[in-house]
């Protein structure tokens, strides 16, 4: 969150309590239907999709492999 003061810029307000509050409602309202579309898109392609860009990104960092997923 940023506070446009005019003329001069912008700053960063300190967050009360209850701001934190409305945050977390707005974010748990926007990400977790979204999350949930992305599981079921995903569902049984995930972790295999995910060993693959581990392996992909262990080949660009030089290194044989990741430690492996629990």
């Amino acid at each position: 969150m940023v506070e446009v003061i005019r003329n001069r810029g912008f700053r960063v307000p300190v967050l009360t309590d209850h701001d934190l509050d409305e945050l977390f409602q707005l974010r748990t309202m926007l990400e977790v239907p979204a999350m949930r579309e992305v599981a079921e898109a995903l569902r049984g392609a995930g972790i295999p999709l995910g060993r693959a860009r581990q392996r992909t990104t262990a080949d660009r960092l030089g290194r044989s492999t990741f430690p492996p997923w629990g």
